[in-house]
């Protein structure tokens, strides 16, 4: 009888506001910005205050393919908590899942503070990777911001060396330069050394921001045969419709 595996490829964890801080370095947990459920209303401030005795429950609750038709999001079995996250694997069949962080990005992206990026970043890296460690099935994608492509480097080089699976990349530019530049190729050169896959969140229906032909190269001649075949390398991606049994 021939098998198959099963990959679930856009899981998500949810975050609450005390999980991103415990794994901060002390100079950058209490710069890191609160998810600001505060101001989505009453109805979120419930939801937030009746999670840790739903999670208790859900412990202690069997876990059947009916998850499938369940709740999402927080209130998903295994939404923040790994143990019971393995036993939806379990009831499932998923061989292996790719899960991603949600709102704890931000916490810290969209700041011109440098230290406060990467230490967010950091702290993410290692938050993913913690909460995947206990089960081979559970693939932590990392992020990873490339606004200074020396601490992006850094950054990358500490997340390789944690073990995460996957690398989140913004997919618009990370400042006035492309992702393409001269000065981010050690980035991709790091990945392609660890044989680990980066992966990208498009959208949105925008034009290309100009950031993303300055790739530090000289510009082709306009309607040379160089401007044909030498335009700013963008990577392609594919869309991958989420799973159902991802808490998100």
């Amino acid at each position: 009888m021939r098998s198959s595996a099963v990959f679930d490829a856009d899981s998500h964890l949810m975050e609450v506001d005390e999980w991103l801080p415990t794994y901060a370095d002390p100079g950058v947990r209490e710069r890191l910005r609160p998810l600001g459920f505060d101001k989505a209303g009453t109805g979120a401030a419930e939801l937030m205050s009746s999670l840790p005795t739903l999670w208790e429950k859900q412990r202690d609750s069997d876990v059947t393919a009916d998850v499938l038709s369940g709740p999402k999001g927080w209130m998903a079995p295994g939404a923040l908590d790994a143990e019971v996250r393995t036993r939806v694997l379990d009831a499932l069949g998923i061989s292996a899942q790719l899960v991603f962080p949600t709102f704890s990005l931000g916490q810290f992206t969209g700041s011109d503070d440098l230290d406060l990026l990467y230490g967010g970043t950091r702290a993410l890296n290692r938050a993913m990777v913690d909460f995947c460690n206990h089960d081979p099935r559970l693939k932590a994608v990392g992020f990873l911001p490339l606004r200074s492509p020396t601490l992006a480097v850094d950054a990358l080089d500490e997340a390789l060396a944690e073990g995460v699976a996957a690398v989140w990349i913004p997919s618009d530019a990370p400042g006035d330069f492309s992702p393409a530049h001269v000065d981010v190729e050690p980035v991709w050169a790091r990945l392609a050394e660890a044989g680990v896959p980066f992966v990208l969140h498009v959208g949105g229906g925008k034009l290309l921001p100009k950031a993303f032909h300055n790739n530090g190269r000289p510009l082709p001649r306009t309607g040379s045969a160089a401007a044909r075949t030498c335009a700013p390398r963008i990577s392609q991606c594919c869309t991958i419709r989420p799973s159902a049994s991802s808490p998100a």
